[in-house]
């Protein structure tokens, strides 16, 4: 079991490394996330194959030529880790391929809506500030690897660099503006996306307004 989680950890970070810098040498990627080079090596070959990071040829002035390891377009972990999530991926697709988009949306309509009052209980008290990390906290346990930062004007930047429900969202885009508006409802605080996985960017971003109350 420990070591189940050591490497899901391990590869965890890995990926999020390489998602919020970009390529990188396997030497950059031993040092960021303190492990040896050859520590390293043991995780991105199981990355690689499982075909979630691939690997190009960096060129040097003096020496023999490294590799830099990056993300692979498209691709997210954990995603369609069960069966029941391969099956839900290809509803989707049917649906979409047989022209029955609208019950797909009506799914993910109220999909959103049974999230929300699972937890909107859980952000009645507190603050802003205290919500919106409860929103983090709520989605780090679904895997979307998010990362909270405060801007100068006492807002939040919510980046999530995993999106598990990446393949649906690809065919019934709606499902991010979906989530925009949970979020919105969650925290009644005023919520912009302004990059989307889906759009080929590496992370989602949401702009939480904490000094713009909605009052829903």
């Amino acid at each position: 079991m420990n070591e189940d989680i050591n490497r899901f950890n391990t590869e965890r970070s890995i990926y999020l490394v390489l998602k919020k810098n970009g390529p990188m040498t396997l030497e950059e990627i031993g040092k960021e996330i303190k492990i040896s080079k050859m520590g390293a090596l043991k995780w991105i070959r199981k990355l690689e194959n499982d075909g979630l990071i691939g690997r190009k040829i960096k060129k040097n002035q003096n020496g023999r030529p490294s590799f830099l390891f990056e993300i692979k377009k498209g691709s997210q972990i954990d995603s369609e880790s069960s069966g029941s999530e391969k099956i839900l991926v290809d509803l989707f697709a049917f649906l979409k391929r047989m022209g029955n988009e609208d019950l797909g949306k009506k799914f993910l309509e109220e999909r959103y809506e049974k999230i929300y009052r699972e937890n909107f209980q859980n952000f009645l008290q507190g603050d802003i500030s205290i919500k919106i990390w409860k929103l983090k906290e709520m989605r780090e346990k679904d895997g979307y690897m998010p990362e909270l930062k405060m801007t100068p004007s006492s807002d939040y930047n919510l980046m999530e660099y995993n999106c598990p429900i990446f393949k649906i969202a690809s065919m019934f885009p709606e499902a991010c503006e979906m989530e925009r508006k949970m979020f919105e409802k969650l925290l009644n605080a005023r919520v912009e996306s302004s990059h989307r996985q889906v759009d080929g960017n590496y992370n989602c971003h949401f702009c939480i307004s904490a000094q713009d109350p909605l009052h829903l």
